[in-house]
């Protein structure tokens, strides 16, 4: 599960981590949605996993990523349906909110957005100390899920670029090539090789999901990205070669 935390205090800001035991869980069972119909409307578990009183805020984001794997996320409200949008948990308890895609339907790509519930502050002194002296922290929890509109024959279509010998500013050599999903759903990419020639010998190049960052290529997606050169590879700076990727899902 993959969540953010941050924690807001009245006269300071701390950081930390929280595990998994001592949160709020999310589950959504299948992030597969389809533009119409029964499939259009899912629930979503949230359950409250500490010791306190949580209320929490549901809500749905557009999710894009730029040539370098940043993502940026816009309002999408207008999308969805969410209810309930804000809850109330005790502790130890679960509730179902339910999500319903109401946008348009003709659509002929995946459109993946996000699922995030955050934590709504709530008054709560740590002790009877902070009430007498009115400092306290609220611990403002946030959680992210994928989720995907995604309407009937879709598929992805993993490509790559040229490689170029690069030299960068450590002083050591790179290939750098661009990876595009030109299909019209995502894929997600774990570890695989790149295979190309160089005098007429083949030369392949083994990478693992670290090396690959932001590994989900969203439909349409391009990715730059920078693989290190084995000291003994012969070639020219700026030198350019063809190549193909193969990969693990």
């Amino acid at each position: 599960m993959k969540f953010f935390l941050i924690l807001i205090s009245i006269t300071w800001t701390l950081l930390l981590i929280v595990t998994p035991v001592m949160a709020i869980d999310v589950q959504i069972p299948n992030p597969i949605f389809a533009p119409s119909g029964t499939n259009a409307n899912k629930n979503i578990f949230v359950e409250n996993k500490t010791p306190t009183l949580k209320a929490v805020e549901v809500f749905i984001t557009h999710r894009e990523h730029d040539i370098n794997g940043k993502e940026t996320r816009k309002d999408a409200d207008s999308d969805w349906e969410v209810f309930p949008s804000q809850i109330i948990l005790n502790p130890g308890e679960e509730k179902v909110v339910t999500i319903r895609y109401v946008a348009t339907q003709n659509i002929k790509k995946e459109i993946p957005y996000r699922v995030i519930v955050e934590e709504i502050p709530i008054d709560l002194p740590d002790s009877e100390e902070s009430s007498k002296t009115g400092s306290q922290v609220n611990m403002i929890l946030k959680f992210v899920k994928s989720i995907y509109v995604q309407p009937k024959g879709t598929s992805p279509r993993i490509v790559m670029s040229e490689l170029e010998l690069t030299k960068k500013e450590d002083g050591k050599r790179y290939f750098d090539f661009v990876i595009s999903n030109r299909g019209s759903e995502h894929e997600i990419i774990k570890s695989g090789k790149i295979e190309f020639f160089n005098n007429e010998k083949k030369v392949v190049l083994l990478y693992a999901h670290e090396q690959i960052p932001n590994i989900n290529f969203l439909a349409g997606d391009k990715r730059r990205i920078s693989l290190p050169v084995s000291d003994e590879f012969q070639g020219e700076i700026g030198q350019k070669w063809p190549g193909t990727i193969t990969y693990t899902q």
